[in-house]
């Protein structure tokens, strides 16, 4: 057999051993490197579709995997939670993309064949292959997962709920009280409560007092077992079952626990009760007014003024109400505007200044749910006639004794 050199080495061979190829005839030796040399535009192009598709994969895989971002609503007293459905647009594009970049990453990985037309794969070409596959789950996961929740194939609520979750018990509890089978409600609100779910235990409370006859010790036990949990409104039903049944006290410490847990109309009820009582704590009804203001309850607004009027001087504190009042003065807080008007007038927490004053106790004559004081009060301080009789009048049509006396009598 003649011999032949090797274009690439230069070493004889056997002209039977060499490789033909664009280079010549070659060795088995020179040939990998042959292959290698000719494979480098096709791994140069691959490594550039691998980093595309982890980058948009980690940016898609993130914004898809949504946060149960949940809103809640109420209906009879029921609260129930929803998650968003919706398709996330940016995590989809994201995705989607990668997976465009992975399937074009495919291609150009088996597309051509070596010079010799055999399936010689090299290290490099295998390594750029597990990497792309081991890509391609988090790519298809996140392109599923930023789909419509309706689009998926998922376990419904009642299984959750039978699975464990509190959340969906509740919320399988809420769709069973709306449709008026209070006994599968209580029984799917319970399980939600002993998952210490607080708002499921409220809602238990709720759906056992409405039962025929009513189970007040089971709406006792739930919805103290909600209060204990942290549930304001649990507290604050609570203070309204004992103020009921005349226990003040107790009835007291709910509102109060309310309160505490940030639940605007439990300050306002422990003001009144701790103000009202036969020896008032005006400390105790300053701090519940103050808090329940702070929060937005307009009752509480309008008699924290009255509260610190009773109690010893500090200007500290003074200044400090009439700067929340302020705040709270809008034409949905008449109370809050007829407040704050009795402090400018009087010069309470800051200089005095009546047609100031004035302007407050319009607004809340003029509020959206106009209140009788204020119009008194604008009559009062008002020192032009017409306008005097016209706010005394409004305060008379909106049942103010005081404002029909100053009429003019036929």
């Amino acid at each position: 057999m003649p011999e032949k050199t090797c274009a690439r080495c230069g070493k004889s061979f056997d002209e039977s051993t060499l490789n033909f190829g664009d280079q010549g005839l070659v060795c088995d030796s020179c040939l990998v490197d042959v292959e290698i040399e000719a494979a480098k535009p096709r791994l140069g192009g691959l490594w550039k579709y691998i980093i595309g598709v982890t980058g948009f994969t980690v940016v898609g895989f993130a914004v898809a995997m949504r946060s149960e971002s949940s809103f809640s609503s109420t209906v009879n007293g029921i609260t129930i939670t929803s998650v968003d459905q919706s398709a996330n647009i940016p995590g989809l594009l994201c995705s989607g993309f990668a997976l465009l970049l992975l399937f074009m990453g495919l291609l150009t990985f088996f597309r051509g064949k070596p010079d010799d037309g055999q399936s010689k794969f090299t290290v490099k070409r295998i390594l750029s292959l597990l990497v792309l596959l081991s890509i391609a789950p988090f790519t298809a996961y996140g392109t599923w997962d930023a789909l419509p929740h309706s689009w998926q194939t998922e376990v419904g609520p009642k299984e959750r709920c039978a699975e464990g979750s509190a959340d969906d018990c509740n919320n399988e509890g809420a769709v069973a009280d709306k449709g008026g089978d209070l006994v599968l409600a209580a029984e799917l609100f319970d399980k939600a409560c002993q998952q210490d779910l607080a708002l499921g235990c409220r809602n238990l409370g709720y759906v056992r007092g409405r039962m025929t006859p009513p189970d007040k010790e089971g709406r006792a036990a739930a919805m103290l077992r909600g209060c204990d949990l942290s549930d304001s409104r649990a507290c604050f039903s609570l203070g309204l079952d004992a103020h009921e049944s005349g226990d003040i006290s107790r009835a007291t410490d709910f509102f109060k626990t309310a309160c505490e847990l940030d639940y605007a109309d439990g300050c306002g009820n422990w003001g009144y009760l701790v103000s009202t009582m036969p020896t008032p704590d005006l400390d105790q009804a300053f701090l519940a007014y103050h808090r329940g203001c702070r929060f937005g309850e307009d009752r509480s607004c309008g008699t924290v003024q009255s509260v610190i009027a009773k109690l010893p001087p500090d200007p500290q504190r003074d200044t400090t109400i009439r700067s929340l009042l302020e705040d709270r003065c809008t034409p949905d807080s008449p109370m809050a505007c007829i407040a704050l008007g009795v402090m400018i007038e009087h010069g309470q927490g800051g200089p005095s200044n009546t047609p100031q004053a004035l302007e407050k106790y319009i607004m809340a004559c003029q509020a959206k749910e106009p209140h009788e004081l204020g119009c008194r009060n604008a009559g009062i301080v008002s020192s032009n006639k017409k306008e005097k009789e016209s706010f005394y009048r409004r305060a008379c049509e909106l049942g103010d004794k005081f404002g029909c006396e100053k009429l003019p009598q036929p």
